[in-house]
């Protein structure tokens, strides 16, 4: 015969919540405040990095390139008056 095995009782856990206190409320606020704050500060800052990073290597590029077609053209003209000057 099947033997029926005893079924322990489950016991309920009473869960007891308690009211938010003013406190609490305030510690939850400046929680969520402080984690977007350094989650936006983190964002932000990466992004501006890269931006400023790209438009850095740009600028120079640019400024690199004015100064190099300058420099070309006058070391173009002062050898050109150098020929010149020897016929």
């Amino acid at each position: 015969q099947p033997v029926a095995k005893a079924q322990k009782p489950q016991e309920e856990e009473e869960l007891t919540l308690k009211p938010l206190t003013a406190d609490d409320i305030e510690q939850i606020r400046q929680a969520a405040y402080d984690e977007g704050f350094a989650e936006g500060k983190d964002e932000g800052f990466s992004k501006g990095y890269g931006e400023g990073r790209e438009q850095g290597q740009q600028d120079g590029f640019t400024q690199g390139q004015a100064e190099g077609k300058k420099q070309g053209l006058a070391d173009g003209q002062e050898e050109l008056n150098n020929k010149l000057t020897q016929l």
